[in-house]
């Protein structure tokens, strides 16, 4: 068997389009996950700072759902002290109600 015989200006040919595929892959690659540095091969630089921005980001959300947990028991707590307020309320309005209706007792019948 005999190998492939290439011209120069084939062999240039070839090489330019696997050049060229592989531009196309990175490209396809930081369109399909919206980065343009996806490893530290890339660009080292860009790569640990979008890297560190990432985990910061991370832990800013972490602390804004524990915030949003905050507000939610503050709001329960502050309907579960509005509805004691009102049960007090009652409570009292009951008492004055019982305070102000005179109670009649009749005399002792003779048996």
């Amino acid at each position: 068997m005999s190998g492939i015989v290439l011209s120069a200006s084939v062999r240039q040919n070839l090489l330019s389009l696997q050049s060229t595929a592989d531009l196309l892959a990175t490209t396809q690659s930081r369109l399909s996950t919206g980065k343009s540095v996806n490893s530290a091969l890339d660009n080292p630089t860009n790569f640990f700072t979008a890297q560190s921005l990432d985990n910061r980001a991370s832990d800013i959300n972490n602390l804004l759902d524990g915030i949003a947990n905050g507000v939610q028991v503050l709001q329960a707590a502050n309907t579960g002290i509005t509805s004691l307020q009102k049960l007090i309320d009652s409570a009292k309005s009951i008492a004055n109600q019982a305070l102000q209706t005179t109670v009649g007792y009749s005399t002792k019948s003779n048996v």
